[in-house]
């Protein structure tokens, strides 16, 4: 039977230790660290994911400013909104609440963000660091992939030498996590929907990390016993059954996966609230870096 590697229990240690480096720089800065959260439109699941960040700041003693600008708004609107805070000294993380419409040019909307202040790592600077091998302590890292490596780190899981398999390729996770787990000298294989025999793939891997939103796609017969499985998928899915009207759903088929792997997230509980602890790591970063 699997250890669980708790992500609640992970993030509730490690924002008490933001929350105390927030407090020395406040003792050395006489102000605290700021973010502020742009949200286009009213999108019920991105205003409540910001809630739950702005919570997280509140714990670590960050201030935090939410701001919602109509859908209609412009590119150009939203790229002068964000130089409008790039230029003010005081806010040390931007960070702009995705998917937008899409009418808006997303790419060139986060390359408008300072990277110094680029708290998602989205920042083709970041990510260019990040796959040049950088120090990983210089720029900012996507707060997903950094949660998934303070999971493996949390459970004694070493990485040098260790078949790494991600199923995945975005952007926002595959491609920078496999980067920043290469960089610890791990051997990285990246599948997705046109991998062939990915089973025969990810029954090899030492570390299974799956980031795609197919609900207990991955089964006890796809994992090698005693791997360490990372749930980084959750989908939600209408059951009548339950007092909110739906379940929540990982990419993994949590209840008999467990059976096999030596180490296994939960879904919610493990990776989702590191991601946000991670941010928060971020903003303090960039805070730390004015001083």
């Amino acid at each position: 039977m699997a250890n669980i590697i708790d992500g609640r229990q992970l993030s509730k240690i490690l924002q008490k230790k933001i929350k105390s480096e927030v407090d020395s720089f406040f003792d050395k800065s006489k102000r605290y660290p700021l973010m502020v959260l742009i949200q286009v439109g009213e999108n019920t699941e991105s205003s409540s994911y910001i809630r739950l960040k702005m919570k997280a700041c509140d714990r670590a003693g960050i201030l935090h400013q939410h701001i919602t600008y109509s859908e209609n708004i412009t590119t150009d609107n939203m790229i002068n909104a964000i130089n409008s805070y790039n230029k003010l000294d005081n806010y040390d993380g931007i960070l702009v609440q995705l998917p937008l419409p899409k009418h808006l040019n997303q790419e060139l909307i986060m390359e408008s963000i300072n990277p110094n202040k680029d708290v998602d790592g989205f920042h083709s600077t970041n990510i260019s660091k990040l796959l040049s091998g950088n120090d990983i302590n210089t720029f900012m890292i996507p707060p997903t992939p950094m949660g998934c490596l303070q999971l493996i780190k949390h459970a004694d899981i070493p990485l040098v030498g260790k078949h790494v398999v991600i199923i995945g390729r975005s952007n926002l996770v595959g491609k920078p996590l496999a980067s920043l787990l290469l960089s610890f000298d791990a051997t990285i294989t990246i599948c997705h929907s046109k991998t062939r025999n990915i089973k025969n793939i990810t029954k090899n891997a030492d570390i299974l990390i799956v980031a795609v939103g197919n609900p207990h796609m991955i089964k006890e017969d796809w994992i090698k016993p005693g791997a360490c499985v990372i749930d980084v998928g959750i989908t939600y899915l209408d059951d009548n059954t339950t007092k909110r009207g739906y379940k929540i759903y990982g990419d993994v088929d949590f209840e008999n996966v467990k059976k096999i792997a030596g180490h296994i997230t939960t879904v919610p509980g493990g990776v989702g609230p590191m991601t946000i602890t991670m941010l928060l790591y971020n903003v303090l970063k960039s805070a730390k870096n004015t001083i």
